[in-house]
């Protein structure tokens, strides 16, 4: 028995580290709001719909969008969730660099293929200060630019 005591006291104290040390270090994140400008294309490359969605971070990661009817409230947000603890996104040093809203953005380029065949293109601009993606332009296999969403005001809480 006194075997087993001085083992399971061992696992229990790092167990407990470990759960306290989970505990303390929560990931903090910079509170933030961000107004994007969302444009949406039909096939002939006029105008589907185009609105203003705005994006609530807290520190501890948890977001809203909303649009500006439902700003503040809760209630009226349309996607909620919560952001890992770290970047998620692998950024290469070869990965052209920009300056966008004061901040710097990686230029990420995207293909989308669908059975072999590329059916959507575009770009992302990531801002790895904000962990936040703050353009995104998809264009279809016809060169028109489908769907945009482009940050157009950044204020940090």
């Amino acid at each position: 028995m006194k075997k087993l005591l001085v083992p399971l006291l061992l696992i229990l104290t790092l167990a407990a580290g470990i759960a306290f040390a989970r505990r303390t270090s929560k990931p903090t994140h910079i509170p933030r709001t961000i107004t994007y400008l969302q444009t949406e294309r039909n096939v002939d490359g006029t105008l589907f719909r185009s609105v203003t969605v705005v994006r609530k971070v807290t520190a501890s990661g948890w977001w809203t969008h909303t649009t500006p009817a439902g700003v503040n409230d809760p209630d009226d947000c349309f996607a909620k969730g919560q952001l890992p603890a770290v970047p998620t996104t692998p950024l290469s040093a070869e990965l052209p660099r920009k300056q966008f809203l004061g901040y710097e953005v990686v230029v990420i380029p995207s293909k989308v293929l669908v059975s072999g065949v590329l059916t959507v293109t575009g770009e992302v601009w990531y801002s790895p200060d904000l962990d936040e993606l703050l353009k995104m332009v998809k264009i279809d296999k016809n060169g028109i630019e489908e769907f945009k969403s482009e940050a157009t005001d950044i204020q940090l809480n």
